[in-house]
C-alpha cells in the first residue's frame, strides 16, 4: 500500500491491493471513503490498457506479444521467468531473484499456469492475476495464504518439449 496526506484538504489518498484488484482510496478528514476507483494496477511490470479475462476468471495482459511457437499442448515442457505476488504486493518467489528460469511441464503446475502460460508465444511476457480457484484455493500453501489472488509477471523463453 502506499499513501499520501492532502494537508490543506485533510484528504488520505492510498492505493490499497485487495480483491484481486487495485484500488485508489481518498478518505476525508472524517475517516470515511470519499471516493473510490479501481486502477489497472499491480506489482511488478507495469500494465496499460484492458485485460483479458477467461471463463475461469483467470486474468491477463499481454505486456510483450513474442513471436515464437505456442506449446503445442498442455503436456509440454516449458521454461519460462517469473515473479509472484500476493495483492498486497508481497514478493512471495522469483526465477528472476534466483538467476536460474523454471523449467516444467505446463500439467504439473496449478491451472492458472498451465491456462496462462499455455496460450503464449515464445518471447511473450505476460501479466497473470490468478484466482484463488486455479491456485492454491481455500485452504492456500505456505508462503500462500489461504483463498489468495496471485499475480504473476511470466516470460515465455523456451518450450522444451
Amino acid at each position: 500500500m502506499s499513501a499520501s496526506i492532502d494537508p490543506e484538504g485533510g484528504e488520505v489518498t492510498a492505493t490499497v491491493y485487495g480483491e484481486g484488484k487495485a484500488w485508489n482510496v481518498v478518505m476525508g478528514q472524517d475517516g470515511k471513503i470519499a471516493r473510490k476507483a479501481e486502477i489497472p494496477r499491480f506489482p511488478g511490470w507495469p500494465v496499460t490498457g484492458n485485460w483479458t479475462e477467461n471463463d475461469s476468471g483467470l486474468k491477463y495482459y499481454d505486456i510483450v506479444l513474442g513471436e515464437g511457437p505456442t506449446p503445442p499442448s498442455s503436456a509440454s515442457t516449458v521454461k519460462v521467468h517469473y515473479t509472484g505476488y500476493l495483492t498486497n504486493g508481497h514478493k512471495f518467489d522469483s526465477s528472476v531473484d534466483k538467476g536460474a528460469p523454471f523449467t516444467f511441464p505446463l500439467n504439473g503446475v496449478i491451472a492458472g499456469w498451465t491456462e496462462g502460460v499455455g496460450s503464449m508465444t515464445v518471447g511473450s511476457k505476460r501479466k497473470l492475476v490468478i484466482p484463488y480457484s486455479r491456485a492454491y484455493g481455500v485452504h492456500g500453501r505456505p508462503p500462500i495464504p489461504p483463498k489468495a489472488t496471485l499475480i504473476f509477471d511470466v516470460e515465455l523463453l523456451e518450450i522444451i518439449g
